[in-house]
């Protein structure tokens, strides 16, 4: 675990991550919902894309569970980072966490002045990673 995620938690201090949580068993919209649950600040976090590993999206068609993945309910096991960066300092942190780890990261959505929601916008777009 911490080999997993060291080079992003490395990254977040440089690029001032604001908050942060892994997504596993909860779902992407499950981990997300505790970010703006937690701020000082109302918020909410609008999610607009979903980076899944190559070819899950076609999985989740023959199983009937598209719905799940595009509504962040499927359970991920060994998940990634979700974090806050200030968007100016996003393409940055994109680029060197792939520099150093050999895989992207990805910015997914924005944080607005809201009602502490998360959610995922209808139709997100997808981004299929090739591991």
């Amino acid at each position: 675990m911490s080999h997993l995620n060291h080079n992003g938690a490395v990254l977040m201090h440089k690029y001032g991550a604001t908050s942060a949580t892994d997504v596993t068993g909860f779902g992407l919209i499950g981990h997300a919902q505790n970010l703006p649950t937690n701020q000082d600040e109302s918020v909410d976090f609008i999610i607009d894309k979903l980076a899944v590993i190559e070819g899950i999206p076609e999985m989740a068609k023959i199983l009937s569970h598209e719905k799940k993945l595009l509504s962040g309910k499927a359970v991920e096991t060994s998940g990634g980072l979700l974090l806050t960066i200030p968007s100016e300092n996003a393409g940055s942190f994109c680029d060197e966490y792939l520099e150093l780890n050999g895989f992207s990261a990805h910015v997914v959505g924005k944080v607005l002045a809201g009602k502490r929601l998360a959610k995922i916008v209808d139709d997100p777009e997808i981004i299929e990673v090739d591991l």
